[in-house]
């Protein structure tokens, strides 16, 4: 740069940071909010409210916060029950005991959920501090001897017992000596009170004992660290521990006659005992993938940080009773099968996304299930072996048959659309593949820590998600959860380039429009590569297509042989047409008022772009000079020369 544009550059600079400066100085933290100021800092607050309280006149799933349940806290649940592991007994019975604390003065009542099942499942008493309890309808309302106020601590027992037709399931395995029977549990999403009463909410995570009494001969995997078995005549009692904050749905019980493999987890200067719990004729075939289990560990470990619950366990038990369905049992994953490792993959990616942070409501499920849905293909990508091809593979196999699908659930009673394979898991893994891509990988790795530092050990919803990310990335980033999330669509581009010329400077000449607006969708607002293919060599350069028709001039180093839109295939479009270039001149980088000529009236929001990293994706469209995604310092001579005409951008000619 010669020493007059280095000098405009900085005066530039030097005039105007007091202006723009300032202005930003005191401004709140991302994530703080101190009024009701429409800025994004404290929108997202909002935001996150509102969506809450929109369930207060809308559905609400069985397991989403309900208005009883607000009003109390629950600090630890113990469960000490018997199951009868014989199919034609299916029995569970016993007492879960739960000490709580009141969020409100003068509180009386205490609510929990039992499902009555066809009136198989009943409770009998209630005893502690409850002194008597209605059970209507599933739900058991337990009277408090007294009136709590805000902090006061509570404990409520609870005697119940049945035949349980949800939550549990009960089959047998033959080992080679004969048909054995079997048992386990899943919960997922309304079930835990299918087969235990509890305070079955999305909302109030707490600490567990789980007691299980077993016949003799059964081994009963749980979650969290085995404080002891004991015996008691002809019956074993298992007592295990989980010390970390657990929603009520992963409460588990996998009850079979298992043989154990035992390894450890010794990575990142920590230890742990590593337990998979096999049935005996699959034990010599699937040990070798307990072991890649834990190399997987070892690999989420170092990029989502240390594994979550290594003061406890890691593992899985092997439940053919559950069928084809896996569940993502806090410390131990229920597994039909140890031998599918994509599957693997998810079910261990859940201890972080699912498990250690969970959804505050079933609307926002793609926080459990998307985000680990995208972890298969970073497993893939950084396994031993693996590699960045392997990680687009593994997304090109998740990718929604129609890409159009909202992700945020609205019928939170329908598991079926809770689960949905199309929007749930495989459009929410590509809105976290995309995000990626948005914020770059530093970023978005960093982001997922500082989502795990905010959250953990707690819940979370979409607004509380990306009011976290937007905090690591410094800009607002609610555009994007707002389109790929909250509502329905996806882009259609047509595109198309041209050579242009501008004294002795080549140009790619590029054109793209979002055209999805003709089938009742928004626009978006995105980052889309184009890798351009000269004489000389191939570089990607990254427009922000935001209109519904955008235009750039990009400088290139010789004469443009091959164009691609998107080579790597990280937007998640509709359709994607090349078209003919319309012969409509270019707008200049740098020219933010859009009027066709980059002057002194482009220099102030020039410089407010550069000044401000949170200043978001419609200004660096044009602020971007050497279009890597950003507006920053490396733009600024860039502009100077466009402001002195040095570029020529303006006289291009085809």
């Amino acid at each position: 740069m010669s020493g007059f544009k280095a000098a405009l550059a900085l005066t530039m600079c030097c005039v105007l940071v007091t202006q723009v400066g300032v202005s930003s100085a005191g401004e709140t933290s991302p994530g703080d909010c101190v009024s009701d100021d429409p800025h994004w800092q404290c929108g997202h607050l909002l935001r996150a409210m509102r969506e809450l309280e929109s369930r207060d006149g809308g559905p609400r799933g069985p397991g989403d916060p309900q208005p009883e349940t607000l009003f109390t806290d629950v600090l630890h649940t113990k469960i000490d029950i018997k199951v009868e592991p014989d199919p034609l007994e299916r029995t569970v019975i016993g007492t879960v005991t739960m000490t709580a604390r009141s969020l409100i003065d003068g509180l009386t009542e205490f609510v929990a959920y039992l499902n009555p099942t066809g009136g198989q499942m009943v409770v009998t008493q209630v005893g502690v501090n409850g002194t008597g309890f209605t059970y209507v309808d599933g739900k058991v309302t337990v009277t408090l001897d007294g009136v709590y106020n805000t902090d006061d601590e509570f404990t409520v027992s609870i005697d119940y017992g049945g035949w349980p037709t949800d939550g549990i399931y009960w089959g047998s395995h033959d080992p080679g000596t004969g048909p054995v029977p079997i048992v386990a549990t899943l919960s997922e999403p309304f079930s835990a009170r299918g087969w235990w009463v509890g305070k079955d909410v999305l909302d109030d995570k707490c600490t567990f004992d789980i007691w299980v009494t077993v016949p003799g001969g059964y081994v009963v995997a749980s979650n969290g660290i085995l404080q002891g078995v004991d015996t008691i005549g002809n019956a074993k009692r298992y007592r295990w521990e989980e010390i970390n904050p657990m929603i009520p749905y992963l409460a588990s019980i996998a009850v079979a006659d298992y043989d154990i493999y035992l390894t450890t987890y010794d990575h990142l200067g920590d230890q742990m005992p590593m337990e998979f719990y096999l049935l005996p004729e699959n034990m010599a075939a699937w040990q070798g993938h307990c072991d890649t289990y834990v190399t997987m560990t070892e690999i989420f470990s170092d990029i989502y940080g240390q594994y979550p619950f290594i003061d406890e366990k890691g593992g899985m038990a092997n439940t053919p009773t559950l069928g084809n369905t896996y569940m993502e049992h806090q410390t131990i994953p229920s597994m039909p099968r140890f031998d599918i490792l994509w599957v693997n993959a998810h079910e261990l990616a859940h201890q972080w996304w699912g498990d250690m942070i969970t959804c505050e409501t079933w609307g926002d499920i793609w926080l459990n299930e998307g985000i680990t849905s995208f972890s298969e293909a970073i497993w893939q990508e950084f396994k031993p072996g693996g590699s960045v091809a392997a990680y687009h593979s593994r997304m090109a196999s998740r990718r929604p048959s129609t890409p159009d699908s909202q992700v945020y659930v609205t019928d939170v009673n329908n598991v079926g659309a809770i689960f949905s394979t199309n929007s749930v898991y495989n459009k929410g893994a590509w809105v976290t593949h995309m995000l990626r891509h948005v914020l770059g990988d530093e970023t978005f790795f960093d982001a997922l820590l500082d989502y795990r530092a905010a959250f953990e050990g707690d819940s979370a919803t979409t607004a509380e998600f990306i009011a976290s990310v937007s905090a690591t990335a410094g800009f607002d980033l609610t555009f994007f959860t707002d389109q790929w999330v909250m509502n329905p669509g996806s882009p259609d581009y047509d595109w198309a380039w041209q050579h242009g010329d501008a004294g002795g400077q080549d140009y790619l000449v590029f054109e793209i429009a979002q055209t999805q607006d003709d089938r009742g969708y928004d626009l978006m607002t995105m980052p889309v590569d184009v890798a351009v293919t000269t004489d000389v060599s191939t570089t990607t350069y990254v427009v922000w297509c935001i209109d519904d028709v955008s235009t750039f001039a990009i400088p290139i180093d010789g004469t443009p042989l091959q164009v691609e839109l998107d080579p790597d295939d990280w937007v998640l479009t509709h359709s994607v047409t090349e078209s003919t270039p319309s012969g409509s001149p270019p707008t200049c980088q740098g020219d933010m008022n859009d009027d066709g000529d980059v002057n002194g009236l482009d220099i102030q929001p020039f410089i407010a772009a550069l000044l401000d990293p949170g200043a978001g994706p419609v200004t660096w469209k044009r602020s971007d000079m050497d279009f890597d995604g950003r507006c920053a310092m490396d733009d600024l001579p860039l502009f100077a020369d466009a402001l002195l005409g040095v570029s020529g951008c303006g006289d291009i000619t085809p």
